[in-house]
């Protein structure tokens, strides 16, 4: 089981984190917190006259995966868990042995369906709000990294503007095919740990100076341009 606590800490650093590559890009962000509504966007981000919405979404796991234990009569019995590096301990032989990008796209609309309602929900109660731009910062579990495939589901949400991730969370996907998810969970550990050996696979596209990889939504009410949020010329945006 993926632990709550664990859920709480991190959604929280990616608020941070998000909060961090703004101020780094030349804007000033305000918490917004509307006793009157149960759940709004997280910050209004401001540089001179331009203003944006934002909220932080993280999805924590790609759903379930089947693994093989051994139990102590030498027997093999499949159990399912969650596929997260939130859980700690995966098990040495947990495989991608169903489609995950179906486990990943329910997590993905849940999104999109939250971040639009909250959208909604406060354009309704503040006027200035009903023109301005609204994003999605996207934070990603490993094994739930799907931002690129949100591409064709963004058309269906008028109310976002865009979806943002960080740059450094576009993963290797080609590594996925090539090591269980337990060997995966162990070489992420090592390199978060600083040890960056030969047979450490490149999980990551490399990292730079922190800049948004981003979806600009073709159907949005409130069209944004991507130079707006301090996009990089050498980003790979998906248009």
């Amino acid at each position: 089981m993926i632990d709550q606590k664990e859920i709480t800490r991190i959604s929280e650093a990616n608020e941070k984190d998000t909060k961090t590559i703004f101020e780094s890009l030349g804007f000033i962000l305000q918490k917004l917190d509307h006793k009157s509504i149960s759940s709004c966007p997280d910050y209004l981000v401001i540089k001179g006259e331009i203003k944006i919405l934002c909220e932080v979404k993280t999805i924590f796991s790609a759903g379930f995966c089947n693994t093989i234990i051994i139990n102590s009569n030498g027997d093999e019995i499949e159990k399912k868990q969650h596929l997260s590096l939130t859980v700690g301990n995966l098990e040495p032989n947990s495989h991608f042995d169903i489609p995950v990008s179906a486990l990943v796209k329910k997590a993905c609309d849940s999104a999109l369906i939250k971040g639009a309602n909250q959208y909604r929900a406060i354009t309704n109660i503040v006027n200035e709000y009903k023109n301005l731009p609204f994003v999605l910062a996207i934070f990603y579990d490993f094994f739930a990294n799907s931002f690129e495939d949100m591409n064709n589901e963004i058309i269906n949400y008028p109310e976002i503007s865009a979806i943002i991730t960080r740059f450094n969370d576009c993963i290797n996907k080609s590594i996925l095919d090539q090591y269980t998810a337990h060997d995966i969970a162990v070489f992420i550990k090592a390199k978060e740990m600083g040890y960056n050996g030969p047979e450490i696979p490149n999980i990551f596209e490399p990292k730079d100076k922190p800049h948004w990889h981003y979806i600009i939504n073709p159907t949005a009410a409130i069209p944004l341009d991507p130079q707006t949020i301090g996009i990089c010329p050498f980003d790979k945006g998906i248009k």
